[in-house]
């Protein structure tokens, strides 16, 4: 994985009184990734295959074998698909919290089990080395490090500095006056426009200059950006009309490969011609969004069934098969309905 990849796994997850998964396969990697995305009904876990491949630094064949044998085990289930931009589906898979309450109770009985028994533990508690006072211990006495590693840690002391919100002890954090002068003027303006724009507003203006300048190095315009976010906002509300809650902030769409470079490939900002099938699929996303304004009956039924298709994987999760079943046959009835609208549609 890369240096900026993290995954957290969980004693239960490997263990063998858990879910057993093998400690460094491919299956317990691609659980926990599941599992960070969807835990307690949290959202869902979209992910291609492609990008799971390479954040792993294994085969397609890999994923898709570890993808059948957590379903085939009943660990997640696939709760429907998401339209990706490129006119292609990517599968979405949920954890099933019925198998991770079942595995979390028989590790924890194990546990108690353990320490009641004494097993494998001494009567006196080993001491916290995550807390503050045996961190301030470690460093003083260099605990754990090699000789001038420790002497360096003993000399250092944060430099205090000055920003727009007064001294502060994160030197390695820009104020957000500090940021302005580091991309200049225009370009904080230009990030600024974006920021007004954004339907996801949780990262900072520091953050979103960091990444904004990134992408300019890599060859965007400000207008290619701008160009770009408008269609990955018309792509996640076609897809999530309702909330913006899964929407990317805007520093990780700026720097993720499923982001700015998946919305406006970098080969597309100079004058080069669209291909045909890119000319097809900016018609087709013009004539739905014409639809969607002109008739408020396919919008309404493209909102249903765009609400339909979690609720479904949810109550499949739940076991609620009779009730899956029933919203199954509302969203093929309001796709055929969908259907005939297009077909009887000038321009389709």
């Amino acid at each position: 994985m890369r240096d900026r990849d993290y995954l957290t796994l969980h004693a239960w997850m490997w263990s063998k009184s858990g879910l057993g998964l093998k400690l460094g396969s491919v299956e317990l990697c691609l659980y926990a990734r599941i599992y960070a995305f969807s835990r307690r009904g949290a959202g869902v876990y979209y992910e291609t295959q492609e990008a799971a491949a390479r954040a792993f630094e294994v085969s397609v064949r890999q994923v898709q074998r570890a993808i059948k044998s957590l379903s085939e085990s009943g660990l997640v289930v696939e709760v429907g698909r998401y339209r990706l931009g490129n006119n292609r589906d990517s599968r979405r898979f949920k954890v099933s919290q019925a198998r991770i309450d079942e595995a979390v109770r028989s590790f924890d009985a194990e546990a108690a089990a353990r320490a009641l028994s004494g097993d494998g533990m001494s009567r006196e508690a080993p001491p916290d080395e995550t807390s503050p006072d045996r961190r301030t211990e470690r460093r003083a006495s260099g605990d754990g490090m090699s000789g001038e590693a420790a002497v360096r840690a003993t000399e250092c002391r944060p430099e205090r500095m000055k920003g727009s919100y007064g001294e502060r002890e994160h030197p390695s954090k820009p104020s957000p006056a500090e940021a302005r002068d580091a991309v200049g003027e225009e370009v904080a303006e230009a990030v600024e426009r974006l920021m007004g724009a954004s339907i996801n507003r949780r990262a900072s203006f520091e953050e979103v200059a960091a990444a904004y300048a990134r992408a300019l190095a890599r060859g965007y315009s400000p207008e290619s950006i701008e160009e770009g976010y408008r269609r990955y906002t018309a792509r996640y509300r076609r897809d999530n009309p309702e909330t913006a809650r899964y929407a990317m902030r805007l520093d990780n769409w700026l720097s993720r490969p499923d982001g700015l470079s998946f919305d406006l490939p970098a080969k597309r900002c100079g004058k080069r011609r669209p291909s045909p099938e890119e000319d097809r699929r900016a018609e087709r996303e013009r004539f739905e969004q014409r639809l969607m304004d002109g008739n408020p009956e396919y919008r309404e039924l493209k909102e249903l069934v765009g609400r339909l298709y979690p609720e479904m994987g949810w109550e499949k999760l739940n076991g609620n098969a009779e009730e899956a079943a029933r919203m199954e046959s509302e969203i093929e009835k309001a796709s055929a309905r969908m259907a005939e609208i297009e077909a009887s549609s000038p321009g389709a």
